[in-house]
């Protein structure tokens, strides 16, 4: 149902965490543009450049199970700024590195320390826009998908000129610390101990409601990133285009993840999360079965826009809806979600390479279109389960 249009305001703090949150994403994301400059400088093969993206995941898994700790015995500020130093050491670790296990253990630490400090970002935003968390966390995605799509001309611009690879790691660690000591003054909120909405006596435990939400975060973001990791290669293949001309289609992906990320923060001043996870669900579904089954090439290629437009709702959404469920236990909230997605990236992505070396591309993007359908059905269980728990 339509809500009253709300009266959403920016604080000093919403800002900072925005900032945080693109810091985060611009340095998960720059592996990938960075490691064909590092490949060719230090000799790696396939197997070892998959390692840094690897660790880098795994790092963020081993922070969902340590950050929720640290935070509470030592507060959310030194869990904050403390993750985030730890990944400017890991970003510089990449820098100097010149062997495969100094700027593999840099993408480690990049993703310990960085995702300690994500988490924190998304408990300490959600407790401080509690009525208004899902417009907060859509636009902080915003951000985070407009540095991703930057990212690589930035790279790419300084190799071209001749300023290498490296640059764009010193220029990142310098901005954070810069943007650091500038905001150290903004004060980060404690965890919430009980939100306006909270009803509930006491909330030990996470909700039934929570680990549907979870799933579905779970799916969703592997959804995204087969399409991420695999999109270029089943162009190339299914649709028959050339490999340049799939690399460059792939930017209709991640422009629609921009554009849908825009429009949702706009549409959730008037339509509530659940509701608009649910379209986004039917719309990515309804975008991968010309994406995955069409005949012609232009049907591919729309409908890798239109699964782009609704995939890339499914985080930001669904994290709003899993950090209601959960009014007291923000921190660990985000924690297991982070533990969740952290997985997604490390395990699917790899297990839809398996399949495809085995029974071919086209074959194996139907574990895509399978997560869809289970993201459609428990989605629909979710909101079901949490109104139940409101009523």
């Amino acid at each position: 149902m339509p809500l009253q249009k709300s009266p959403f305001r920016r604080t000093r703090f919403t800002w900072l965490s925005y900032l945080a949150i693109a810091f985060f994403a611009y340095t998960e994301a720059m592996l990938g543009p960075l490691m064909p400059a590092l490949r060719a400088e230090l000799g790696f093969n396939y197997t070892v450049a998959g390692l840094h993206f690897s660790a880098f995941a795994l790092g963020v898994v081993l922070a969902g199970f340590t950050a929720d700790s640290v935070a509470s015995r030592r507060g959310r500020p030194v869990a904050w700024w403390g993750g985030g130093i730890g990944m400017v050491g890991g970003i510089i670790l990449l820098a100097v590195g010149k062997t495969a296990a100094l700027t593999i253990a840099g993408s480690g630490i990049m993703g310990l320390f960085g995702g300690t400090m994500f988490i924190i970002v998304q408990a300490a935003l959600s407790d401080h826009q509690w009525q208004y968390r899902t417009i907060a966390l859509t636009e902080a995605n915003i951000a985070a998908s407009l540095v991703v799509t930057i990212e690589p001309l930035f790279i790419g611009g300084f190799e071209q000129v001749g300023f290498g690879w490296r640059i764009t790691l010193w220029l990142v660690a310098a901005l954070f610390l810069a943007a650091g000591y500038f905001t150290r003054r903004i004060p980060i909120p404690a965890e919430t101990t009980a939100a306006p909405d909270d009803h509930s006596p006491e909330n030990a435990r996470l909700p039934l409601a929570f680990w549907l939400y979870w799933l579905v975060l779970f799916f969703g973001v592997a959804a995204e990133w087969c399409v991420a990791f695999w999109g270029a290669e089943f162009l190339r293949i299914h649709a028959g285009l050339p490999q340049t001309t799939a690399i460059t289609l792939m930017s209709l992906f991640f422009a629609a993840a921009v554009l849908a990320r825009f429009s949702t923060s706009r549409l959730a001043h008037r339509f509530n999360g659940q509701t608009l996870l649910l379209v986004a669900a039917g719309l990515a579904f309804a975008g991968f079965l010309p994406f995955w089954l069409g005949t012609s090439s232009t049907a591919t290629i729309a409908g890798l826009f239109v699964l782009g437009f609704g995939i890339a709702n499914f985080y930001p959404l669904a994290l709003s809806q899993a950090m209601h469920t959960a009014p007291r236990l923000a921190n660990q909230a985000s924690a297991r979600i982070t533990i969740g997605t952290g997985g997604a990236v490390l395990l699917l992505p790899l297990a839809l390479g398996n399949i495809a070396d085995r029974a071919g591309i086209w074959l194996a993007f139907g574990l895509v279109g399978g997560l869809l359908v289970a993201i459609l059905v428990i989605t629909g269980s979710a909101n079901r389960t949490l109104r139940q728990h409101s009523a």
